[in-house]
C-alpha cells in the first residue's frame, strides 16, 4: 500500500539531515529514529479533514463531521477520476436533517469556509418534513442520493436554474434524463415552514430559496462537486465513490507532488 511505502521510506531517513518538517508532508519530530514518531498517512488524512471542518466552522453550522468525512471521501476520488473539474468547493446536502432547517452547506475548501448555508427542499414523494424514500426513476419525483457535479445554467419555468449530472449508478445517474436541477422556488422559505411546519416539496430537484438561489447556484456551476447524503446503509456501501483508501492514496499522492 502507499501508505506503508511512505512510511518505510521516511523511517529509512531518520536523521536531520534527510528529512524535515519542511520537506515532509506528514508531520514528524527532524530527529525522529523509531516509527512511533511518525503519523500514518490515514492519520494524517483526518487530522487534515478535521483541520477543513473546525477552521470551516461546520461544527456550529449544524453539519456532522462524518456527514462532511463521507462528502470528501468521494470529493477526493471524483477528482482522481477528473469527473470534477472544480477542486476549490464542496456542497453537501444533508437529508438526515429536517426540511426546517439549513441543511445545504456549500464549503471554500481552499479558504476553509462556509460561504452558502441554506435551505433545500426535497422530492414530493420522498417525505414530509424529513426525507426517507429516494429514487433514479423517472416519474417517481423523488430525491436522489449521491454525488453529482455542476453543469451549465440556463432559463427555465423557474428562472436561471443548474443542471447536474450524477455520478452514482442505480442511485442519481439518471438525473439528467430526469431533469433533476438546483433551481429557486417560492416553497422554499421560511413563510412556508411558518404556514405548513414544513417546506413545500420538489419533483426531486435541488429547489433553493427564492432570493438564495442565484447566488449559490453561480457560485457552483460548471464543475463543482455536489453530495447528496442520507444515513443509507445500502448507499454507503454500493457507492464507487466512497472507498475511503482509494481516496486517502490520491490525496496522499498529491501531497507527495506538492512538497518534493
Amino acid at each position: 500500500m502507499l501508505c506503508a511505502i511512505i512510511q518505510l521510506a521516511f523511517i529509512t531517513a531518520s536523521d536531520s539531515n534527510h528529512i524535515s518538517a519542511s520537506n515532509s508532508y506528514t508531520i514528524a519530530v527532524e530527529t525522529a529514529t523509531s516509527p512511533q514518531d511518525f503519523i500514518t498517512v490515514e492519520q494524517d488524512f483526518d487530522n487534515h479533514l478535521d483541520e477543513v471542518y473546525y477552521d470551516s466552522q461546520l461544527h456550529l453550522s449544524g453539519l456532522n463531521k462524518d456527514v462532511f468525512r463521507l462528502g470528501m471521501i468521494g470529493y477526493y476520488n471524483l477528482l482522481n477520476k477528473q469527473k470534477i473539474k472544480r477542486s476549490d468547493l464542496l456542497t453537501i446536502v444533508d437529508y438526515d436533517q429536517a426540511s426546517t432547517k439549513e441543511r445545504l452547506f456549500v464549503i471554500d475548501l481552499n479558504n476553509h469556509g462556509l460561504v452558502h448555508h441554506t435551505l433545500v427542499a426535497h422530492g414530493q414523494k420522498t417525505g414530509g418534513n424529513y426525507a426517507k424514500y429516494f429514487s433514479n426513476k423517472s416519474e417517481s419525483h423523488q430525491s436522489s442520493l449521491g454525488f453529482y457535479t455542476t453543469a451549465e445554467t440556463y432559463e427555465g419555468k423557474y428562472g436561471y436554474s443548474l443542471r447536474l449530472d450524477g455520478f452514482d449508478a442505480g442511485f442519481n445517474c439518471k438525473a439528467r434524463d430526469r431533469a433533476i436541477v438546483m433551481h429557486g422556488a417560492d416553497y422554499v422559505s421560511r413563510d412556508f415552514i411558518a404556514r405548513q411546519g414544513r417546506l413545500g416539496r420538489s419533483w426531486g430537484c435541488l429547489s433553493l430559496e427564492r432570493q438564495e438561489a442565484p447566488t449559490v447556484i453561480s457560485k457552483i456551476r460548471n464543475g463543482s462537486c455536489i453530495y447528496v447524503h442520507k444515513n443509507d446503509p445500502n448507499f454507503q456501501s454500493k457507492s464507487n465513490w466512497l472507498n475511503e483508501s482509494k481516496a486517502v492514496d490520491y490525496w496522499a499522492a498529491q501531497q507527495m507532488a506538492a512538497n518534493f
